[in-house]
């Protein structure tokens, strides 16, 4: 998407926003899900992302922020970005692959830096999953399913995530993360699918 100022927008599945643009600020609040702006910097105005309850303020730059229940994740493709807390003064410096997060309530905390071309790759129909537990990242691909998605299976100490899957075929990906790990893929009326735990 085209912002009015000239900004570009993309946003993830299952994702929403709201503008709020007025003669003294440019404001976008993420209401649900992950986007990835490249901020216009022919207009002058601030140019601000809300989530929960901190501020991503764009310092030249393009980045992502992602909102999961109460956790904001923030990580920078060009320039840099000061991250906050609406109602404090202190502010953490992002630059190119850096990365941080808080919690609703928390204060901000640097993460390990993460390779550019890997943030919000979902804009090329990658999905990059690091390091993420089996039930994270089944609940992440499942963002990008027409049907529902459920887990019916103890995935506690099973080997964590490292690949990148296409997200425009959520079920394949699905199925290449299943593999081997002892679960079983039952498809459901309505595009559903149930994953279990299955025999060896």
């Amino acid at each position: 998407y085209t912002l009015p100022d000239g900004t570009s927008l993309a946003l993830d599945a299952q994702s929403a926003v709201a503008l709020h643009f007025s003669p003294t600020e440019r404001r976008v609040e993420l209401l649900a899900g992950r986007l990835w702006v490249d901020v216009q910097h022919q207009d002058t105005r601030p140019f601000r992302v809300v989530a929960a309850d901190g501020v991503t303020q764009d310092v030249g730059t393009a980045f992502f922020v992602g909102q999961d229940k109460n956790r904001v994740d923030i990580a920078v493709t060009q320039g840099r970005v000061l991250v906050g807390k609406q109602d404090a003064a202190m502010q953490t410096d992002l630059q190119v692959g850096q990365a941080a997060h808080y919690l609703r309530g928390g204060a901000v905390m640097r993460d390990p830096a993460v390779d550019p071309e890997d943030i919000a790759a979902w804009r090329y129909g990658e999905l990059v999953i690091r390091n993420q537990s089996v039930a994270d990242a089944l609940r992440l691909i499942a963002r990008y399913r027409r049907g529902p998605t459920w887990v019916w299976a103890n995935t506690a100490g099973m080997d964590r995530v490292d690949a990148v899957l296409r997200n425009d075929h959520p079920d394949d990906a699905i199925l290449s993360l299943i593999n081997g790990r002892g679960l079983k893929l039952t498809h459901l009326p309505g595009n559903g699918l149930l994953i279990t735990s299955g025999s060896r």
